[in-house]
């Protein structure tokens, strides 16, 4: 047998082995649970807790149809909810395909440690889910119906994928990313918090964590601020003079820089911000009456504005949480030493920080004449 049929052989072979293997682990849709969506909660009696974890999964019906429901197991750690739930299931449960995992504020408040630990100590799991904090039980956000998706969990997915295109948010929410800053030094991290509001799901600020634990929350409003400080390529829109009548929205992207200082055992931190983007509403100005006098001047105010808004927040952060969100740890870190056992959540509440915002304006739209009276 020459080369050329000893080659066509062995292939003939492994395709008919590859079908045969296949064909034999084939396994019906209908006989399997995919997991698309974890919850991590608790209930705490006494000094007993018992870990609970939703999930939602994709339900495989003979028409063909793809719709969702929710398997819960309950124990005493958080690995052993598994078995709790497994009992109850007459199906095979896959893993790997999990699009978010949605944390109770009660067990963030408890602390997140070992919930992501089991998250992603799991080879099966898939590290590229989307994290987030919820008001109320994981439970009732995973079961939560919407008009055209089969699950709460596709949906959420989508919401804090694309968050980043408006109010700064930040693109670094996969379990992979938090499981890696939580651990950096100098460096907490903040999730998206959602609730439902008015029997609709919504994204309503940011859950402030110091390492594993949630001390606070930030509404929409000061979330947009935390996120334009401490996150960098967010976008969003940024408002001056704002009331119904008189207005002016600059759409913009962002771009951040830290410098950072030592006097002593004093910190200084320098956030340079520039952004650029384009005035997408504007009722205080007439286009044709803009010079470059005018330009700088909107410039100037916007500026203003987020000077205003940026040491209100710092302020909070310093006084009320206590903690660096702003991540300006890990700059001082790298620069001046790892490893020291610094406190850098104190450093940060007697650190001096200046913000430097610079805007940029691309464009001034189309024109807007149907406004001139």
């Amino acid at each position: 047998m020459n080369k050329k049929k000893f080659l066509i052989v062995i292939l003939i072979i492994g395709i008919f082995s590859y079908f045969w293997v296949g064909l034999k682990g084939e396994q019906p849709a209908e006989d399997m649970e995919v997991v698309i969506g974890f919850g991590a909660d608790q209930e705490k009696k006494g000094k007993e807790i018992t870990y609970i974890a939703p999930s939602s999964i994709y339900t495989f019906e003979e028409s063909g149809k793809v719709s969702s429901s929710i398997r819960e197991g309950k124990g005493m750690t958080p690995a052993r909810t598994r078995e709790n739930r497994q009992i109850t299931s007459n199906k095979r449960y896959i893993l790997g395909l999990e699009k978010v995992y949605i944390i109770g504020e009660e067990i963030a408040d408890y602390g997140i440690q070992n919930t992501l630990e089991i998250f992603f100590r799991n080879s099966y799991t898939n590290d590229n889910g989307y994290v987030s904090v919820c008001n109320g039980k994981p439970k009732d956000i995973l079961k939560f119906k919407i008009i055209g998706y089969p699950s709460s969990s596709d949906y959420i997915q989508g919401m804090i994928k694309n968050a980043k295109y408006y109010n700064f948010f930040s693109s670094n929410y996969k379990i992979s990313d938090i499981f890696l800053d939580i651990a950096a030094e100098g460096k907490n991290i903040n999730l998206p918090y959602i609730e439902i509001v008015n029997n609709e799901l919504k994204i309503n600020g940011l859950s402030v964590f110091k390492k594993y634990k949630m001390v606070g929350k930030l509404d929409i409003d000061d979330a947009r601020i935390l996120n334009m400080l401490s996150e960098t390529d967010g976008r969003g829109i940024i408002t001056v003079r704002a009331n119904s009548n008189e207005y002016l929205d600059y759409y913009a992207k962002v771009k951040r820089h830290v410098n950072v200082y030592k006097n002593g055992d004093q910190y200084k931190y320098i956030i340079d911000l520039k952004f650029t983007g384009d005035i997408v509403s504007d009722t205080l100005y007439e286009k044709f009456d803009i010079d470059n006098k005018i330009n700088n001047e909107i410039k100037k105010e916007i500026e203003e504005s987020i000077k205003k808004s940026s040491y209100y927040l710092i302020d909070k952060l310093k006084k009320e949480y206590k903690v660096d969100s702003l991540q300006l740890g890990q700059y001082a870190a790298a620069k001046y030493g790892r490893g020291k056992k610094i406190d850098w959540n104190e450093v940060f509440t007697k650190a001096e920080i200046e913000v430097n915002p610079k805007v940029q304006i691309d464009r001034r739209g189309r024109g807007d004449y149907l406004l001139k009276k």
